[in-house]
């Protein structure tokens, strides 16, 4: 009799009030929380809110104070997922032209996946240092432009730990960047695993702040006793003061992919301008070369502006490099260039080939003297002494000017003096007599060699510098830059004055050498 009375009321009648709600469960997308109000907030989850028994959207907001983000969890919590929530939901709210991401994660991961985003300027990896590099050179431009309007560039760095091990100095630029970033839209968003994972000063300027699941519960910055009680086996599952549970949404929606969702929510948007990265090979025939001032040598990386050698305005250039490092690649180039842009009765040619590696690569017609020896070299020293010499004092020079090319400069010299000694009181003049001086040597003690005579007398002159890949061991060479390990033909221009700031990453451009057989 009862069964048949309790089925009969089933359904008749409002339901009773639920004191408690169903335990916080997924998967949940995106496009199932409520949207945001705000120009920079964004609904990433929910969080349940028992005395008040009801559920809210779980809101970042990043239009203040708050405008820099952290994410903290343990293994298999769901803190990348979590930080791809907050980067797919600033692209579904925001238009490319407002919100610009730049995305440092591991290969495969949730927030790596969504690099076909048009929001999505550079995706790269931890260990890609030339990426990452060019990411930050990237936002710390963005920290001096003039623009009144510009858009609000995030910074998503997942595995906070692994960006730090890979490149502490990177790590140091992030921080300098969180710093000064808010005033100019530059926001920074980090992932670690525990919150001694970030340093204090770093972490206090990451205000907007999410713990999912701890590996040690002893670790919450909230609540030790309520960190215990967030599930283990459930991603996304957290914690926010309160301390209040909390779950975070997924970013694929739901029947769909998120980069469509993305692009029917934004139609005909353009895409953000993509964080361009110097070429590995550079053609010399490569048609932005035919702009740079001067004779061509490769682009620069801010811009990827074509850049050359003046030697009107600075007439020296010393080049260091390994072997394998494009040294000699450079001396091709220059002397085609050379060529190209002067006649004989303008510019002639005196190279200095001590491994005979430019055979065959020189313009015969500009070249008159070619040595592979440092005797024969120290005799064209002094032809060009004597010849030089009489130049001094005359209001233009009466004749060509000379470029004297020297590559493996070290195989002929020493802390006594070189083959190229006989020029050394003409080097201050240089710019009056028409001599042009470019020597090439290798890296390796590099660091002693600058203070031979040769060396550290084109240094007084105030030489520019070219410093290819080398062992930072050698200590600040050129412009007081270290060389590092580089790409063949990468390089570090360096000015007479100005120091490191004023180095310039280059890649210069590469010259077929000539096949002497045919």
């Amino acid at each position: 009799m009862l069964d048949a009375v309790v089925g009969r009321l089933v359904g008749v009648g409002p339901a009773a009030h639920r004191v408690w709600m169903a335990p916080l469960a997924g998967p949940v997308t995106l496009d199932q929380v409520p949207a945001a109000d705000g120009p920079l907030a964004v609904a990433v989850g929910l969080v349940d809110r028992p005395r008040e028994q009801r559920r809210t959207p779980l809101v970042c907001d990043f239009s203040g104070a708050a405008g820099h983000g952290l994410i903290l969890g343990g293994p298999r919590s769901g803190k990348s997922t979590a930080l791809a929530s907050v980067a797919a939901a600033l692209a579904l709210g925001h238009s490319p032209d407002r919100v610009v991401l730049h995305l440092v994660a591991a290969p495969g991961g949730p927030l790596a996946s969504l690099s076909g985003l048009p929001h999505v300027a550079v995706t790269a990896a931890h260990r890609d240092r030339e990426r990452i590099d060019r990411t930050l050179a990237a936002l710390e431009r963005a920290l001096t432009t003039a623009d009144t309007d510009p858009p609000h560039r995030f910074l998503l760095v997942d595995d906070w730990t692994a960006l730090r091990r890979a490149d502490e100095a990177a790590a140091e630029r992030v921080a300098a960047l969180a710093a000064d970033g808010l005033a100019h839209r530059v926001h920074v968003l980090l992932s670690a695993s525990r919150p001694a994972d970030v340093h204090p000063s770093l972490k206090d300027l990451l205000l907007t702040r999410i713990e999912l699941r701890l590996g040690d519960p002893l670790d919450s910055d909230i609540d030790h006793r309520a960190a215990r009680d967030v599930p283990a086996n459930t991603p996304g599952r957290g914690l926010l003061p309160g301390p209040l549970h909390c779950l975070l949404a997924i970013p694929d929606p739901t029947g769909g992919t998120l980069d469509a969702a993305v692009r029917a929510r934004h139609p005909g948007a353009a895409p953000a301008a993509p964080v361009l990265l110097l070429p590995r090979l550079l053609p010399a025939d490569d048609p932005r070369l035919a702009h740079a001032p001067g004779v061509p040598l490769g682009l620069e990386e801010d811009e990827l502006a074509p850049v050359g050698v003046d030697f009107d305005a600075d007439p020296h250039l010393v080049v260091l490099g390994d072997p394998g490092s494009g040294r000699t690649g450079v001396l091709r180039l220059l002397a085609r260039g050379i060529a190209a842009r002067a006649t004989p009765d303008q510019a002639i040619l005196a190279v200095g080939d001590l491994r005979r590696t430019l055979l065959g690569a020189l313009p015969p017609a500009h070249t008159v003297e070619h040595a592979t020896g440092p005797d024969e070299l120290r005799r064209v020293a002094e032809d060009l002494r004597d010849c030089l010499a009489s130049r001094l004092g005359a209001r233009r020079p009466p004749g060509p000017a000379v470029h004297l090319l020297v590559d493996d400069y070290e195989l002929a010299s020493g802390p006594a003096g070189g083959p190229l000694d006989p020029l050394l009181d003409l080097l201050p003049h240089a710019r009056d007599i028409g001599l042009r001086l470019v020597v090439a040597r290798s890296c390796g003690g590099a660091g002693r060699a600058l203070y031979e005579p040769l060396l550290q007398r084109l240094r007084e002159a105030g030489a520019a510098g070219l410093l290819l890949s080398g062992d930072p061991e050698e200590g600040a060479l050129l412009g007081g830059v270290r060389p590092a390990p580089l790409p063949p033909g990468r390089g570090r221009l360096t000015a007479a004055r100005g120091g490191p700031a004023a180095a310039r990453l280059v890649q210069t451009a590469w010259l077929e050498r000539p096949d002497p057989d045919r």
